[in-house]
């Protein structure tokens, strides 16, 4: 490649881009994507970076695969930009890490693993890079791909407020006017959100301009002093106890309509944020279901899982009509707190930026209640030979447990007429051989266990 091709002023000469020392070559390709003393040419710095990438040259692949990822200059190619970056973040290059980092955070190019997204953060935080403390910060904010911990996101997030990271600035401003982890600090706060408009951060001078402080403040306010409201007073009143009761259910136990209050919670899930109607249709689907949904004001849809992984019911991809949603359910699992009382664990997912937002668990109760059938531990399913002869005969028992059981029977004016003995029993089919000296008549046989019994009507010749 000539430098004719892409320095005008310098066209007479047609140098060789080898003879060039790669400095000019970056400050060339710089100029050309930026417009500095250059008309604006992405197609000329993606050149100028393309030879340098196959020199071997770090920001050349590096900048080279920025512009492959977002269809600059060159025709967009997420995988091959995944490549050229990775190259980069190899050779210790922290800005490449972030890029890449952000590919599997926001599933460009690459299948989304937040695993692999935090450990790229990581890698550039420890390379000094801002954005490498907020990436890492956030994550451990959230709980996307590490473990939650606020305590450990505040570390990170304030190493990235002293490189002049505004990102930083804004979520530390957040932390601390909500009090996540602890009681509110407003100082701070202002202080973070304040350092984060002066470097001009779009979102807090909105927060500024329309008083969102003060809003939190009065919100955290009427929380406090409002008990919270749940759809039974046996419902469990927090994630944990939900989480406790989730299990994998057939639909046709869950179907029918239900109505209840959803509740948002904090980023650790400790700290119930808000409460909202929902009420939830579920109509059992051949193996799967289908749950039409309403939530809040305004908002609702269908919920048609595409998998059932484990207790879970899951859409693995999001459908055309879904696509122009602010956010989606991406799951639910559900678990009966009894015959009428339903909790659900909803993930949802933020559409734009292809992230789970932050947990929130329902409590409902069925619109037709029903009545829970007394538990029963064995059936009578036959005796045998009947009439009885000779006072000898088999019981056959089926058992949904192993237990231990007594054999009595009775006259039927209710007078016993013999014991038959204790005897264990096992789950499943059980034969009984019992042995009782009885007149000729008709009596009860009653089968007695801890958790129940069950009797049947005899006769004897």
């Amino acid at each position: 490649m000539t430098l004719a091709a892409v320095a005008p002023a310098m066209a007479q000469r047609s140098v060789s881009l080898d003879t060039i020392d790669t400095k000019t070559q970056l400050r060339w390709a710089y100029r050309y994507k930026n417009g500095i003393n250059a008309d604006v040419s992405l197609k000329n710095a993606a050149k100028i970076y393309m030879h340098l990438a196959r020199q071997g040259n770090i920001d050349g692949m590096r900048e080279l695969g920025r512009m492959y990822l977002y269809g600059q200059g060159v025709e967009c190619n997420r995988r091959y930009a995944g490549r050229l970056l990775k190259r980069a973040a190899e050779c210790g290059d922290a800005k490449a890490m972030c890029l890449l980092a952000q590919m599997y955070q926001q599933a460009l190019g690459f299948k989304q693993n937040y695993e692999k997204a935090f450990y790229w953060y990581n890698m550039a935080a420890k390379k000094g890079s801002g954005r490498g403390w907020y990436g890492a910060g956030y994550m451990l904010y959230k709980g996307l791909g590490v473990k939650q911990d606020y305590a450990l996101a505040e570390k990170y997030l304030l190493r990235g407020s002293e490189r002049g990271n505004q990102s930083c600035d804004f979520l530390l401003g957040g932390y601390y006017m909500n009090g996540y982890g602890g009681s509110p600090d407003y100082t701070k706060a202002a202080k973070h959100l304040d350092r984060a408009v002066k470097e001009g951060h779009g979102w807090t001078l909105d927060m500024t301009k329309y008083g969102v402080m003060d809003s939190i403040k009065n919100a955290r306010a009427r929380r406090a002093a409002m008990p919270m409201m749940m759809a039974a007073s046996t419902a469990p009143r927090t994630l944990a106890a939900v989480d406790s009761l989730l299990a994998e259910l057939p639909a046709d136990t869950l179907a029918g309509g239900w109505t209840g209050t959803v509740y948002t919670c904090d980023w650790s899930g400790k700290e119930i944020l808000a409460e909202e109607p929902i009420t939830i249709d579920i109509t059992p689907q051949d193996t799967l279901l289908t749950a039409a949904w309403t939530w809040g004001e305004g908002d609702g849809g269908d919920f048609t899982p595409t998998e059932r992984r484990g207790a879970s019911w899951r859409i693995t991809r999001l459908g055309d009509n879904e696509e122009g949603r602010r956010w989606v359910i991406t799951s639910m699992t559900f678990g009966l707190a009894d015959a009428n009382t339903l909790c659900a664990r909803l993930r949802c997912m933020n559409v734009k930026h292809y992230e789970k937002r932050k947990p929130v668990f329902a409590v409902l109760r069925r619109n037709e209640p029903v009545t829970p059938q007394r538990y029963v531990p064995f059936r009578i399913m036959q005796v045998a030979p009947m009439p009885v002869t000779n006072g000898q005969f088999t019981v056959t028992l089926q058992a949904n447990e192993s237990c231990t059981v007594s054999a009595s029977i009775y006259s039927a004016s209710g007078m016993k007429a013999a014991d038959c003995g204790i005897m264990h029993i096992d789950e499943g089919e059980n034969y009984l051989q019992l042995n009782a000296a009885l007149t000729p008549g008709q009596y009860v046989l009653r089968i007695t266990g801890a958790k129940g019994s069950a009797s049947t009507q005899i006769i004897c010749r």
